[in-house]
């Protein structure tokens, strides 16, 4: 059987065979490039095998056979005397004019190929058929065996007039006469079904046919798979994940714990809206498939989708927290655009709480003004669709000019270290202690007395209340769990 090739496969065998025979180092180049060529060319689709009508077997008549091929364009070449295998020279099936097979006694055996430029030839086929005017002719089943896309519908057909047809669909039970009779088509539906039908026919005082077989098997088209509007991933928002399929009329089902779509299950879902995937950490596998009657479930599709918010930025204070000699107007803000920020502050020592969404908005500047005056701010910054900020916090102290100042500096060890103090102080003058060291909690002492709301990181010295003579200031304070303390002593004169 001569099997067609594309030009481009003929040349590169060609180029092989003439370097091979030149046996010379340039000539190998061009066969090893050659047979490259041949190995890398795609392969081709097939012609359809060529189809017979009437099927092969025994008739009581003269009958008229016609050859098909599902492949459009095709031509077809046949043989009749049993013996020569059809070629592209051998005769041209016409339509218009069916192979005859005439006469009582007379067997013909067709062999047939079916070519089309641009594809490889067809499988050969072939069918005997034998005119005996007492036998029954052998029933042929429409459409004949093969595999289908979509449910059939079988029908059996004997050309014997008044001729009665027997099957089996087993696959395995030879017919005989008393076999169910052929009445009304016999389907063969359903997606990956396979069914061997089995027939004779049978007339009174004629021999019975020849038996038939044909195999059917159906599968169906598959639907298209969902797909997603948006790539699976991790999302600093939180998203809205469509499905959609390109089968018309197909449903969707999904699931979003990673579980098979196309079992029955209580997480299972029909798709109709955008499937959430919200809050900071969420995480869900989405997997779907699309189902449609006279059509296969679709392949799956599955991502994995998860939202991990991106964090607003902290807050910062304007001025930086410290002690100041003048009146202040503190501002807060933040580098992430559109965040709201929110704070909580304490005047009287005590530690502000913490603050949330639920505080004080910031719509302007905060005022601390007043000799010996104090605050302590706490703020965070909040967005939809992100993590809020962390929390920071600022104390500020205000001392006019002309205060005695004592500044307490970070602690160094187990004791917090006063600068700035005085041995001596006017009664009267204005005398006060501060600290930028942000603690959880201060407690301070004077002449060994706890001094009432005292709990802030500076505090205003009454000196006009204290007697002549030697005074101690004390702080206790607690930083992460750490205590640490420390004192200085001054005396109170007249001059």
């Amino acid at each position: 059987m001569m099997r067609s090739r594309s030009i481009p496969a003929l040349l590169a065998t060609a180029a092989l065979v003439a370097s091979l025979a030149a046996g010379c180092e340039g000539n190998l180049l061009t066969a090893a490039r050659a047979s490259k060529a041949l190995a890398d060319a795609p392969p081709r689709e097939r012609v359809a095998k060529p189809q017979f009508s009437p099927g092969a077997g025994s008739y009581d008549r003269d009958i008229s056979v016609v050859l098909s091929c599902s492949t459009d364009g095709a031509a077809i070449h046949y043989t009749t005397d049993g013996a020569t295998a059809p070629s592209a020279l051998s005769p041209t099936f016409d339509p218009a004019k069916p192979i005859r097979v005439a006469g009582d006694g007379t067997t013909m055996s067709i062999a047939a190929i079916a070519m089309k430029a641009g594809m490889d030839d067809s499988e050969s086929s072939g069918a005997s058929f034998t005119i005996n005017g007492s036998k029954v002719s052998t029933p042929y089943a429409t459409p004949g065996g093969g595999s289908y896309s979509a449910d059939q519908l079988v029908s059996l057909r004997c050309m014997t007039p008044d001729a009665v047809i027997h099957y089996t669909i087993d696959g395995l039970t030879i017919p005989t006469a008393g076999s169910p009779v052929f009445s009304s088509p016999i389907p063969v539906a359903g997606d990956r079904t396979s069914m061997v039908i089995m027939a004779l026919a049978t007339k009174a005082g004629m021999a019975d046919s020849d038996m038939i077989s044909a195999s059917y098997a159906i599968a169906y088209p598959l639907a298209l798979p969902p797909t997603f509007d948006l790539a699976p991933g991790s999302y600093d928002r939180d998203i809205s994940v469509g499905l959609s399929c390109g089968t018309s009329g197909a449903t969707v089902y999904y699931t979003t714990d990673g579980s098979d779509p196309a079992l029955a299950s209580s997480t299972r879902r029909i798709y109709s809206t955008a499937i959430d995937v919200s809050g900071d950490g969420t995480s869900r596998t989405i997997a779907a498939i699309a189902v449609k009657a006279g059509m296969g479930n679709s392949y799956p599709t599955s991502g994995l989708f998860a939202v991990n918010l991106a964090r607003v930025s902290t807050p910062q204070f304007m001025p930086a927290p410290g002690r100041y000699d003048e009146d202040q107007a503190v501002t807060l803000y933040t580098s992430t655009l559109n965040a709201d920020i929110y704070y909580t502050i304490s005047t009287d020592g005590s530690v502000p709480a913490e603050p949330s969404a639920a505080s004080t908005r910031y719509l302007g500047a905060i005022p601390v003004g007043g000799n010996g005056a104090t605050a302590w701010v706490k703020a965070l910054a909040t967005k939809v669709g992100m993590k809020a900020s962390t929390v920071v916090s600022g104390s500020y102290a205000i001392t006019y000019p002309g205060t005695i100042t004592v500044s307490l500096t970070a602690p160094s060890a187990s004791s917090v270290i006063f600068t700035g103090n005085p041995t001596s102080v006017v009664r009267g003058a204005a005398m006060a202690v501060s600290t930028s060291f942000m603690a959880s909690s201060y407690a301070w002492y004077l002449d060994y007395s706890s001094i009432p709301a005292s709990m802030a990181p500076s505090f205003a010295v009454p000196t006009s209340s204290l007697g002549f003579g030697l005074h101690d200031i004390a702080l206790i304070t607690v930083k992460d769990g750490v205590s640490y303390s420390g004192s200085f002593r001054f005396s109170i004169t007249s001059h």
